[in-house]
């Protein structure tokens, strides 16, 4: 009896300590494979980083590809588009073509009688106002609406608004002779226009205060130096 449990004892310890050698090789393996797939997962990991870097240095090359790109075409767009300038910038790139010699006659801005005239020298009635003061310009009796012509060759200078004369446009017409329009409505020219004899300027409009018994007219003003000059003597 005695000699069967030690042959037993014998066994089972036998059989423990395979068991347990199998368990530990088992582990090992397991470990190794772990080990292996980490391996295998560290180094997919930086495949994609690195792909990741790649890319995204292939997509700064592009984006730079394409600004530098856009840069040189909107260079070249800049360089090649011919300066655009119109018919009046073209024409009032200088005085010169502005010339009137102060001799030849100037066409009529409009048609009518003059019901006060220049006066300087001495004083004339205004009738409106009730008193006798200097006229630098002249009155051309005219219908309210009535078109209102450029002397000669000129450019509009500036327009202005006063409560005596109205809506005034100034034109200059070159050698330091300028002429001033007065009690104008609808106005249809702006500062720098060029115009020609004839062009129209704008419209007669109802008289100001000033002048309401005089009735309605075009004031006209001409000045050379600065100095008004009887515009009579200078219309044809």
């Amino acid at each position: 009896m005695k000699e069967r449990k030690k042959g037993t004892s014998y066994l089972s310890q036998r059989a423990y300590y395979i068991a347990v050698g199998i368990g530990l090789i088992a582990l090992i393996t397991l470990m190794v494979i772990y080990s292996y797939q980490t391996k295998d997962k560290r180094e997919l990991a930086k495949q994609e980083i690195n792909l990741d870097e790649v890319g995204n240095e292939a997509i700064q090359k592009t984006e730079s590809t394409t600004e530098n790109t856009s840069e040189d075409i909107t260079t070249e767009a800049t360089t090649e588009a011919p300066p655009t300038t119109t018919a009046s910038t073209q024409q009032t790139a200088g005085t010169a073509i502005l010339s009137y010699d102060g001799k030849t006659k100037l066409t009529w801005p409009i048609s009518g009688n003059i019901i006060l005239p220049f006066s300087m020298d001495t004083t004339v009635y205004f009738e409106t106002l009730d008193q006798y003061k200097c006229n630098p310009g002249i009155l051309i009796e005219a219908k309210e609406g009535q078109g209102v012509g450029a002397l000669t060759k000129c450019q509009v200078r500036q327009i202005v608004q006063s409560e005596e004369l109205g809506k005034q446009v100034i034109l200059d017409m070159g050698n330091e002779y300028t002429a001033i329009y007065g009690q104008l409505k609808n106005i249809k020219v702006k500062k720098g226009d060029v115009l020609k004899a004839g062009d129209i300027i704008g419209y007669v409009a109802a008289p100001t205060d000033y002048y309401t018994l005089e009735g309605s007219h075009l004031y006209l003003e001409l000045n050379h130096k600065e100095t008004p000059v009887n515009p009579v003597n200078y219309l044809k």
